[in-house]
């Protein structure tokens, strides 16, 4: 007969047990724990298999040693000893009613914030709100951005409490201090199209994408609304298109609700809208389902991408300065302002939560009226001395 297999890590005990060796929690401490099985080949060798997974996930730092060995009595002195990083990773996972697109943004701050950071291989009971305040504040970005980064770890750590991995979440309560600079990204930063630079824009682009050019400025739809409306919303005879589904990039194609209850609504296409809406038909009404197509390719957008690459072209054809395709709606929204549109109908179109919310961003577009203010007070008054 050969000589009997031999398993690193993994050998007999006694006659009814195996011991199996591994470091844990680092590569100076050695862990010896053994397993209740008679010591043939094959259970060495499922000994074997199973250790290897335990040093795998060590290294991954998604090892539950009160899992794996639960009547081992060194288990209770390493509770809790996983990994942020792999447990927001597994926790996402398992998260199967949120939306696509927001599962896309939790993964980007996952893999892109939170892997490379100091935070990663911090195991959950170590967290503390300093550690996770100084990561917040280290990122260049706006204040909002910041705070839904620190979103994706607050509802983690609320989920491993619930796990009974933690106590207590260290970030319930805590907030990040007010920022005194506000640095604006180009998306959220108001900078409007003139009514000479918009005209020039649709003028240069080719006919098909003009239109929807000039639907987009006469509108104010976010882009994802643009690539969801289908002519199926379109009310021809009273002139409004229904926005009741969009579609992102992380939908892939796929429709899906809008995001807040306020933009669900029923816009009222103005002329100039209805206008390109109309000579915009020869493109795609007969194919019967979305109404914006990729010049290009004749298919409905694939990505936002894609539009913003024939918007730089169109830009700088134009001559005009560049500004992201967002400011479309930034423009209909400022110009309807100082055109003295009522503030209601505005917030409606724009699919607001309320007129609050418009005042906020495009209060400053609002045209002086030449009424001196506080007159009508004071015809009161003099009305009432007159008696």
């Amino acid at each position: 007969m050969g000589r009997q297999k031999t398993y690193k890590g993994v050998k007999a005990a006694s006659e009814s047990t195996i011991s199996v060796r591994f470091a844990y929690p680092d590569s100076k401490t050695w862990q010896r724990e053994f397993i209740k099985l008679e010591p043939t080949p094959a259970n060495l060798e499922r000994c074997y298999v199973h250790v290897t997974q335990v040093k795998r996930a060590i290294k991954e730092g998604n090892f539950d040693y009160i899992a794996t060995f639960p009547d081992s009595p060194r288990a209770l002195l390493y509770t809790n000893r996983r990994f942020l990083y792999t447990y927001l990773k597994s926790n996402l996972a398992k998260q199967a009613h949120i939306k696509s697109g927001t599962r896309i943004f939790y993964t980007r701050i996952i893999e892109g914030q939170v892997k490379g950071s100091s935070l990663a291989k911090t195991a959950l009971a170590d967290i503390t709100w300093p550690l996770v305040r100084d990561w917040a504040l280290a990122m260049d970005v706006l204040p909002r951005t910041r705070s839904a980064r620190l979103a994706v770890i607050r509802g983690a750590m609320d989920d491993a409490v619930e796990d009974e991995l933690i106590k207590v979440n260290p970030l319930l309560g805590k907030k990040l201090k007010k920022q005194s600079v506000v640095i604006q990204s180009a998306t959220t930063r108001i900078d409007p199209f003139s009514w000479e630079e918009r005209d020039a824009i649709i003028t240069a682009a080719p006919k098909q994408f003009g239109l929807q050019l000039a639907f987009q400025f006469f509108t104010g739809m976010r882009p994802e609304e643009v690539r969801g409306l289908t002519w199926d919303r379109v009310d021809f005879v009273g002139q409004t298109c229904l926005i009741d589904r969009v579609i992102t990039d992380a939908s892939v194609g796929a429709f899906e609700a809008p995001k807040t209850q306020a933009s669900f609504r029923t816009i009222e296409l103005v002329g100039p809208a209805f206008k390109a809406l109309m000579s915009y038909k020869q493109f795609s009404f007969l194919q019967g389902q979305h109404v914006f197509l990729n010049p290009l390719t004749g298919r409905p957008w694939s990505t936002t991408n894609k539009i913003r690459a024939q918007w730089v072209s169109v830009l700088k054809k134009a001559g005009v300065r560049y500004r992201v395709p967002y400011q479309t709606r930034h423009t209909f929204a400022s110009q309807m302002m100082a055109a003295g549109e009522d503030h209601g109908f505005i917030a409606q179109q724009m699919g607001h939560a309320d007129i609050g919310v418009t005042l906020k961003y495009y209060a400053r577009f609002i045209q002086n009226s030449g009424i001196k203010h506080g007159s009508k007070l004071e015809a009161a008054y003099a009305a009432f001395k007159a008696k």
